[in-house]
């Protein structure tokens, strides 16, 4: 038994240090392996964390997206409830919703505005022959129309930062995200 652990021991020193002579550990460096097995466990950590952050602005965008086509089809019932035109005012900074021509009364009451995440960017397209037009912050607000009969103009909202995009197309008489059936 003791020749067998002469011999392993021999056999470590010449595999693991190429050399006979006994050197200490700290002097050995890394082998090509455990400089894979480093890199492979670094870029599944990136990874994972760009994925993270990838994610998040995705959601900031459909969030932004989901809470405007809400606020367009409510807005749509308050016109024909009330048979009163409504307007859907957009920012840079934020989406609301409020009844044209307040009164004092109503122009004290808060409205519900849908706040937008600094880094993304909102556009409309209301035809193809002007384009499609950016909301900054020196802009004037855009402001979305409803009839006393909760018609709308046919409008595109196009909602983008630098990794994500999302066009929704409003139909006029419901103010629902149109379907494209092609």
């Amino acid at each position: 038994m003791a020749n067998l652990g002469v011999m392993m021991t021999l056999a470590h020193k010449i595999l693991c240090n190429n050399s006979p002579s006994p050197r200490h550990d700290f002097q050995r460096g890394f082998t090509l392996l455990e400089i894979v097995i480093t890199m492979v466990i670094i870029s599944v950590l990136l990874g994972s964390a760009a994925l993270f952050f990838v994610g998040s602005s995705d959601e900031a965008i459909e969030k932004l997206s989901r809470e405007t086509q809400l606020l367009a089809k409510k807005t749509m019932r308050s016109a024909k409830d009330q048979q009163r035109a409504y307007s859907i005012i957009i920012t840079s900074k934020s989406v609301w919703a409020e009844p044209e021509m307040l009164n004092l009364e109503e122009a004290e009451t808060s409205t519900i505005a849908i706040p937008v995440d600094k880094d993304i960017t909102i556009s409309y397209l209301l035809d193809e022959e002007t384009g499609w037009q950016r909301i900054t912050n020196n802009d004037s607000p855009f402001v979305w129309s409803f009839s006393q009969t909760g018609l709308c103009e046919p409008l595109t909202l196009r909602f983008e930062n630098n990794i994500a995009v999302d066009e929704v197309t409003f139909h006029p008489l419901t103010a629902g995200k149109l379907i494209d059936e092609n």
